[in-house]
């Protein structure tokens, strides 16, 4: 898409934006003292603690430790999420799909509703245990309200339990 001096002139441009923004930080700061020490730390004091940090350490620990302690902290935030979120995003749209089909019963005349077993589970065996912590109420409560909107009786298969 473009060539080299494009990609030079970018870099460039870049390159200019953060100097620029550097000088007018240190004049701001050390130079006029128009904004405080207070409110906005120097340049030279932003270098000595970035020093002190990665050097010498703070909170019995250097830089790169918390960095990576930290980077841990989301990663395992991230697994959390991932490990409730997709099972019950695989449950509402399972729910969706029975509504679908006992609304669809229903209208139909029928008096009772048979899902089969293990609808809620895609049949992901080795998530039993986490498919039973995060969607049994859930489930139970969908089951619930559509008999009772309905006034039909539902048999729902199966679904994991703890």
């Amino acid at each position: 898409m473009g060539d080299g001096r494009s990609a030079a002139f970018r870099l460039a441009v870049g390159a200019a934006t953060f100097a620029a923004l550097a000088l007018l930080w240190y004049g701001a700061t050390s130079i006029t003292h128009v904004i405080p020490p207070v409110y906005f730390p120097t340049p030279a004091e932003v270098a000595r603690a970035l020093q002190q940090i990665t050097i010498r350490g703070y909170a019995d620990g250097k830089l790169h430790e918390h960095f990576f302690h930290s980077s841990l902290l989301v990663l395992m935030g991230f697994a959390a999420a991932v490990a409730i979120g997709v099972p019950l995003g695989m449950l509402m749209g399972w729910s969706r799909r029975a509504e679908a089909l006992i609304n669809e019963a229903a209208n139909a005349g029928a008096q009772a509703v048979l899902l089969p077993e293990l609808w809620t589970t895609g049949y992901s065996l080795d998530r039993f245990d986490t498919l039973a912590e995060e969607c049994h109420d859930m489930t139970l409560r969908f089951l619930q309200d559509a008999a009772r909107h309905h006034n039909i009786s539902i048999v729902g298969g199966s679904f994991p339990e703890k």
